[in-house]
């Protein structure tokens, strides 16, 4: 391999590690995460980094929707959070915050999705999310998944309906 073009090759690995998630799961975690670091903007602005709070200026006027996809550019040099100061407990009072059209809770399917929009966030931005943090979440959604079974059972909640087989 006398003659090896590396900028090359190092796009075509960059290349099949975003290949790791399809189009349309990567707009969809996009749109979470982007929900989220929207959120820490308004709510929890000491963890935004200095670059990135300088590039989005005065945001007093703004609304999360307004906020959500602005300046997010997915450059690993200019990340929107500071990862290292990052607590789970942020990520997951942000989860309590949402809710449905309706006012309803979201469902345990709904939470999933964000918590892998928030393992994606990471991703795209070249961090590592901690152990400790990984840990945090498991134990944070594994109650949050009795918490919901228990309450519809008690039918505190609605369970979800079975619809019967769909015929095509």
């Amino acid at each position: 391999m006398t003659n090896v073009n590396w900028s090359q090759l190092e796009k075509k690995v960059a290349e099949i590690k975003r290949n790791t998630v399809s189009a349309r799961s990567r707009a969809v975690y996009q749109n979470s995460y982007g929900r989220f670091v929207a959120w820490v903007v308004l709510h929890k602005p000491q963890l935004l980094t200095p670059a990135f709070a300088q590039r989005l200026g005065d945001v007093s006027d703004l609304s999360i929707k307004q906020l959500r996809k602005t300046h997010l550019n997915l450059d690993e040099a200019n990340p929107p959070l500071q990862f290292d100061v990052l607590q789970s407990d942020v990520f997951e009072v942000w989860l309590l915050t949402l809710e449905k059209r309706d006012g309803s809770t979201l469902s345990f399917s709904a939470l999933k999705t964000h918590r892998a929009g928030l393992f994606n966030l990471y991703r795209d931005y070249g961090c590592e999310m901690s152990a400790a943090m990984e840990k945090d979440l498991r134990q944070y959604f594994k109650g949050t998944k009795r918490e919901m079974a228990t309450a519809a059972a008690r039918r505190e909640a609605r369970a979800k309906k079975w619809q019967g087989p769909t015929f095509f």
